[in-house]
């Protein structure tokens, strides 16, 4: 039992957003809150924004139309109005949804387990990392490079609401 908790710690410390998730929901758990949003500076236009539920981490980055109406939402502390106009947007390319079971990051579950973790790109490409690569249509490359790209990607995501929520 032991040597299964070593193997789950060092397969864990390989994400890249193992860490900023935690520490997101740490905040959440501190504060109370269960939303927060921030504006993309990676791109013009763009916005991320978090819900905190149950434990889970709902994230998603995307475009919207009404920059003006997403600005607003987010001075006035509407968070989670944010997080359902984003996650309702009709301009799907750039968009990234994250269902982040546990707040602990992007990590492969083992095939038949629970707390999975799911990644929708560009509103339309379902990844669910459950390691089920066969009901995919992936090899073990495909799937651990679309692991680690989405893993990349959401630290990336997570980082950017963090440094919105700390002084």
């Amino acid at each position: 039992m032991v040597l299964t908790v070593i193997q789950v710690s060092v397969a864990t410390a390989q994400f890249a957003s193992t860490e900023p998730a935690r520490n997101l929901a740490l905040f959440f758990d501190r504060t109370g809150r269960n939303a927060v949003a921030a504006v993309d500076p990676a791109e013009r236009g763009a916005f991320v924004a978090a819900l905190y539920v149950a434990g889970d981490l709902l994230v998603i980055r995307a475009h919207h139309p009404s920059v003006l109406e997403v600005t607003r939402l987010m001075e006035s502390g509407r968070f989670v109005d944010v997080y359902s106009r984003l996650r309702a947007t009709p301009t799907p390319v750039g968009k990234l949804s994250v269902t982040d079971a546990n707040a602990n990051g992007l990590l492969s579950a083992i095939p038949g387990g629970a707390n999975i973790d799911l990644v929708r790109i560009d509103g339309t490409r379902r990844i669910v990392f459950n390691g089920d690569l066969d009901a995919q249509n992936m090899t073990a490359a495909e799937y651990d490079a679309a692991l680690a790209a989405a893993d990349r990607r959401y630290a990336r995501l997570l980082t950017v609401l963090l440094s919105a929520v700390e002084p």
